[in-house]
């Protein structure tokens, strides 16, 4: 098993840091300050309800003056370096959420990721013109600012929407619903949040990269879980026939994907690299495999609580499924024990 350590990272990610977003930030000021700015406000929500990014669909909202005005201000707001210093900048990863960190993913490393922003950066697929396209609210998955600032590159403001069902639900076409009308949105500013608008940006979009300040609404705007769920469904199907005889009883692994405990449990499933359990499992490299797992994972006291309920074979080589071991059976296929650098320290990840 690869026990990961905690390296710089290595990809061709576009380089992210409190300066890098201070540096947006800036641009935001100096264009509110020299009324320099453009903004397109939209409504995303599903197509039918379907929770899959194929369902992804937008509507266009027509913006007063001030309105346009406070879609700036809340970037300034949220992104201010008095809150970036006190935060983390860390790449996104599935199975982290923590509040005191900003995220960052390049769109083309997720496939919903990459859709969306082809999506919205394609002519031919334009929003609706009338938000009563919206219907049901329950539909509504968010909302988006698409900030121009002179000939730079437009910025992807996206931002919660909040609590449509504690107003009184009505279709659209039946007028208005707070201050949301069939056209459009007045008087949205930090004293008027009458439907749900959140006052800080949820994430952002800019030159190939999501800067993500809340974690939930990223996944819920992007039709994650969807993701996440048939690439569990993939990996499954191929833990079964590129590995017969390493795990046994892997045929009841698909329950482990409902219920209550299944959100985690796919999420795990999700992270699993298919190409390097070939790589470590393959003949020559099988023993070394299994004699790393029972040193380093099975038998280091760090991890024993993680892994209770797992069943390893190390003489016949393999590994057994079971319900009672499946959060450490998802745990090891998907790289979950890592270590530090300098202290070597063992931690689940």
């Amino acid at each position: 098993m690869n026990f990961v350590e905690n390296e710089k990272l290595k990809d061709n990610v576009k380089a992210v840091s409190v300066g890098s977003i201070t540096e947006d930030v800036e641009l935001f000021k100096k264009s509110l300050k020299e009324n320099n700015y453009s903004v397109s406000f939209y409504f995303e929500y599903s197509k039918n309800g379907i929770n899959k990014i194929e369902n992804f669909a937008y509507a266009n909202a027509t913006l007063d003056e001030d309105t346009s005005k406070s879609m700036l201000q809340r970037f300034i707001y949220t992104f201010k370096e008095s809150k970036l210093n006190k935060k983390q900048i860390q790449k996104f990863d599935i199975l982290k959420n923590n509040k005191d960190t900003i995220y960052y993913l390049n769109k083309n490393e997720r496939n919903n990721s990459k859709s969306l922003v082809e999506k919205l950066e394609d002519d031919n697929f334009v929003p609706s013109e009338d938000l009563t396209v919206l219907g049901n609210l329950e539909n509504v998955k968010g909302a988006i600012a698409k900030v121009c600032i002179g000939t730079n590159d437009p910025y992807y403001l996206f931002i919660k929407v909040d609590n449509f069902n504690a107003f009184k639900k009505k279709r659209l076409s039946s007028g208005f619903m707070g201050n949301l009308t069939n056209d459009g949105i007045e008087k949205l500013d930090d004293n008027h949040l009458y439907f749900g608008i959140k006052n800080n940006i949820s994430f952002y979009y800019s030159q190939g990269v999501y800067i993500i300040n809340t974690h939930s609404d990223f996944e819920k705007m992007l039709f994650l879980s969807s993701e996440y769920n048939s690439i569990a469904k993939e990996n499954i199907k191929h833990l079964k026939t590129d590995f017969p005889d390493v795990f046994k009883n892997i045929d009841k692994i698909d329950e482990a994907l409902k219920g209550k405990s299944s959100s985690i449990f796919t999420r795990m499933l999700a992270r699993v690299s298919i190409s390097s359990l070939k790589e470590r499992f393959k003949e020559e490299n099988i023993q070394q495999t299994f004699n790393d797992i029972d040193k380093e994972i099975i038998n280091n006291k760090k991890f024993h609580d993680s892994f209770k309920g797992l069943e390893m074979d190390k003489k016949d080589l393999t590994i057994t499924y079971s319900e009672e071991g499946k959060f450490g059976f998802a745990a090891l296929l998907s790289d979950r024990p890592s270590r530090t650098i300098l202290l070597k320290r063992d931690f689940m990840e």
